[in-house]
């Protein structure tokens, strides 16, 4: 189908066609903003399909949820039935014909953010049905976004006859949609989240077969492999998760997606807190001992680039040599150090992130030419380098670092957006050690980092927020105590990673709400710019960062109203818009919160009455009636 434009929007090119409709990446001429478009076929435009479609769109309209891919528009323009969305250039399936598996740490986030958005759907009474890799979208953030709910239904049955063809949804069907139940609910999307969790590790769905019949068979009769007949490095928990998804009785298996991510979130846990050895031996795959490791244009005898060997670090760094020296072989070896700590390329990031050796600034360039000419060895890539070293001795691959921040922090700063590109699980494990061995040379690499590519380097701290919240948190405090001269530095930072993933920044501001009073000036006042700032920037980012966050964080939200915005915005406007837009009664229950606490609750309510009299009458109105606050408490705020 030849198109320019459809409902006001212009299309740029076609991203994807099949039997039912094809799907465009289009602009939005009154914003600019990039979308996707989804076309129905004319040969799909009535009956089933056109119902399933119109279902699509009414229920994706209905779900908010931050992995669950937003609809801007829908409707019909010349016969052809469209859905607008937001642009998503990648997904699961894609990334695993890529890298066939994914890292343990990643694995389970990606797992945790269906589940998420699972959650929210089995809540407002929407099964999906169709959970598989190709439905599973992945922002350039690395963000999960669910898709297709209630369309693909249908054509998962075009083949169930069809012997030697290659099969898609049947892979990921429960046997209860196998049997023709017409009592489908949430649990028959858990048991495919639990075909999908245990293909991104092993690398093929549990159940095969050469013909549907045979899948279905292994779905319905089957027993799957454990991990461990897979991978040594599979945590138990792993496997108990996956075992349990994959009941064939729904009543044993999880019986909502809550649960299961309570056993996610522990999984994440260990996975990135287990001990050091454990923890880098997950991620490098079995296959490593009999990899064929082409040693073409090598030469033992020649040296390294003088800024991967770190002060104090040769012993060390012999030893890595001898034990593990695959890890750095040039030329066609590159490809194997990367299977050697599950490396891929795959992952996009901002412009700057895609930098390799090949277009460095001249000064590392030159640098890295001058020792190779000299000691034999060609490092092209020094992020997937340092990856590699850190894999067999994490202490040598932060010497390595340091080595070369003190050459050129600019340096520093492209291999850390290399090592990002590369793994960023794994680069965000490596930071993790870095702010406890050398805190301030993570400061050197965030500064620097956000200076160079502000988006990279805000995602990368969420990663590291992700793996170890305690940590980023006490790196914040000690900052504010020891160089609280350069902490504003970060406004701009915190204001963009809060905007990766609202929840991991949920999570962080409710830490800081438990210990606020603890926190000194220069952290308050950082923090509050950033999120009046956010506020002002993004409020719809705002209002779900707010209704993520717990009571816990109270003490922080009460004291945000002496902070100021861009246009006056502040943290009295963000309760009056979640009071206007999205959930009151969290609005009425925090202001209640602060009222009794007897702080700021007479500042909240003058800010808002000065900004909108009607809502702010409303809202005390609704906290009079609802009896939670005596009248001498609001009398007295």
């Amino acid at each position: 189908m030849q198109m320019n434009q459809i409902g006001g929007y212009e299309i740029i090119d076609l991203v994807g066609e099949g039997g039912q409709g094809a799907v465009y990446r289009a602009q939005d001429p009154s914003s600019g903003q990039t979308v996707a478009i989804k076309i129905l076929s004319h040969s799909s435009s009535d009956g089933e399909f056109l119902d399933r479609f119109q279902r699509e769109a009414s229920i994706m309209a209905t779900i908010r949820h931050p992995n669950v891919v937003e609809v801007y528009d829908h409707g019909e323009e010349d016969g052809n039935h469209y859905i607008v969305t937001e642009f998503v250039s990648d997904n699961l399936e894609e990334t695993l014909k890529r890298r066939k598996t994914l890292p343990l740490a990643r694995a389970a986030s990606v797992a945790t953010q269906i589940a998420s958005a699972l959650e929210v759907s089995h809540n407002a009474g929407i099964t999906h049905r169709d959970i598989k890799p190709a439905n599973v979208l992945i922002n350039d953030s690395g963000d999960v976004k669910l898709t297709d709910f209630g369309i693909a239904t249908a054509e998962s049955l075009d083949s169930m006859t069809s012997e030697n063809t290659t099969v898609g949804t049947p892979l990921y069907m429960s046997p209860e949609q196998i049997q023709g139940s017409p009592n489908i609910d949430g649990r028959s999307d858990l048991y495919s989240l639990g075909c999908l969790l245990y293909e991104t590790v092993v690398g093929a769905a549990p159940f095969q077969g050469n013909s549907t019949y045979e899948i279905f068979d292994g779905h319905i009769k089957g027993i799957h492999q454990a991990l461990t007949e897979h991978s040594e490095e599979a945590p138990e928990l792993l496997d108990s998760i996956i075992a349990l998804l994959l009941k064939k009785e729904r009543d044993e298996r999880y019986q909502s997606a809550s649960d299961l991510i309570k056993d996610l979130v522990e999984l994440k846990e260990l996975i990135a807190t287990g001990p050091s050895d454990v923890s880098r031996t997950r991620v490098m795959p079995k296959v490593l001992g009999t990899q064929k490791i082409s040693t073409q244009n090598t030469s033992y005898s020649q040296g390294l680039p003088k800024w991967l060997i770190p002060l104090g670090g040769i012993i060390g760094l012999i030893v890595i040599l001898i034990i593990g020296g695959v890890f750095f072989l040039s030329g066609s070896g590159n490809s194997n150090v990367g299977a050697a700590v599950g490396i891929s390329n795959e992952l996009s990031g901002d412009s700057d992130s895609n930098r390799t050796s090949e277009n460095l600034p001249p000064s590392a360039s030159k640098e890295i030419s001058s020792v190779s000419q000299s000691k034999g060895i060609s490092f092209e890539k020094p992020g997937q380098d340092i990856l590699s070293a850190y894999a067999v001795d994490p202490m040598l691959a932060i010497e390595t670092m340091t080595n070369l921040v003190q050459l050129d922090p600019k340096e520093g700063i492209h291999a850390l957006f290399e090592m990002d590109q590369t793994n960023m699980d794994l680069t965000a494990e490596f930071l993790r050690n870095l702010a406890m061995e050398n805190p301030d040379l993570l400061k050197t690499l965030l500064e620097h980092g956000a200076d160079s590519d502000l988006g990279v380097t805000a995602r990368i701290l969420n990663n590291l927020l992700e793996v170890d919240l305690d940590l980023t948190l006490t790196f914040f405090r000690d900052n504010a105590l020891s160089h609280p001269e350069s902490l504003a530095l970060y406004e701009p930072l915190i204001v963009k990673t809060f905007q990766v993933d609202h929840r991991n920044a949920a999570s962080f501001l409710d830490k800081v709400g438990i210990e606020y009073k603890s926190f000194n000036e220069t952290f308050r006042y950082v923090l509050g710019n950033s999120l009046v700032n956010l506020m002002s920037q993004d409020m719809e980012t705002s209002i779900d960062l707010f209704l993520e966050t717990s009571r816990s964080a109270n003490p922080l939200w009460s004291d945000l109203i002496r902070f100021d915005g861009e246009k006056g915005i502040n943290s009295a406007t963000l309760f009056l818009e979640n009071h206007k837009t999205a959930r009151p009664e969290i609005t009425i229950e925090r202001l209640e919160d602060i009222i009794r606490e007897g702080d700021n609750g007479g500042s909240y309510l003058l800010t808002m009455a000065g900004e909108d009299p009607t809502e702010t009458s409303l809202i005390l109105t609704k906290i009079v009636e609802a009896q939670n606050v005596s009248p001498s408490e609001i009398a007295n705020a």
